[in-house]
């Protein structure tokens, strides 16, 4: 793997783009010469298409997290909104935005262990964002359900961690509020369900106060 690509692993939030052409094995930093080049389509967008639109529908879906970026501009002083563009003020400046109400995925953001995260559970763990990972493998032993010493709620907590300090979605809730959304959310995964399907509350606040990284108030995600 050239330098230049092992520079990208000090990204530790990546557009979905960037995602994606990480994904396919290449260097974003060399496709963004290549935009005008006839020959981008079928030499490099068809084999990038099929990891981006699994990365689009996954964050449509809400099974990957993202910050969803759109377009947007300053109202001109005679300009009108176009079909599918929204209106609203800025804040700070008092001035009239535009934005496209579709989503730009170019400026949608990722975080790469919530990506790595749902690589995992698509049991994908070949390429850039695995570099120390056996193909076959679904992560470190301690979070792979085939180890014969495999913990349910050890993993549940760990991917719990992952997934919530990772978060590039901004969120009022308290760190612990939002483990125990992620947690029930995926209880049936990690045997935290009663015998009736439903999650089991009191097993996923104790695993919740175990993975909780600010026990004493309210704390900002961790950059």
């Amino acid at each position: 793997m050239s330098d230049e690509l092992e520079h990208w692993r000090l990204c530790d939030v990546l557009s979905l783009e960037h995602a994606a052409e990480l994904l396919t094995g290449y260097n974003p930093s060399e496709l963004e010469g290549c935009q005008n080049d006839t020959n981008f389509l079928d030499q490099f967008y068809r084999k990038i298409m099929p990891f981006r639109t699994a990365l689009i529908g996954a964050v449509k879906a809400g099974t990957l997290k993202a910050r969803i970026g759109y377009s947007a501009h300053v109202r001109q002083w005679d300009e009108e909104p176009g079909i599918g563009w929204g209106i609203a003020e800025d804040p700070e400046t008092g001035r009239t935005i535009f934005f496209d109400k579709t989503p730009n995925w170019s400026e949608t953001l990722i975080g790469v262990e919530e990506l790595k995260r749902w690589l995992r559970e698509k049991q994908w763990t070949t390429g850039f964002f695995f570099p120390d990972e056996d193909g076959d493998s679904k992560g470190p032993a301690y979070l792979d359900p085939k180890n014969d010493k495999y913990a349910p709620k050890l993993a549940a907590a760990v991917n719990a961690w992952t997934a919530v300090a990772n978060d590039p979605t901004s969120s009022p809730k308290t760190p612990k509020q939002r483990l125990v959304a992620w947690l029930t959310e995926h209880a049936g995964e990690y045997g935290l369900t009663k015998d009736d399907g439903k999650p089991n509350g009191t097993g996923i606040d104790e695993i919740a106060k175990a993975a909780n990284w600010s026990p004493d108030g309210p704390s900002k995600t961790p950059q």
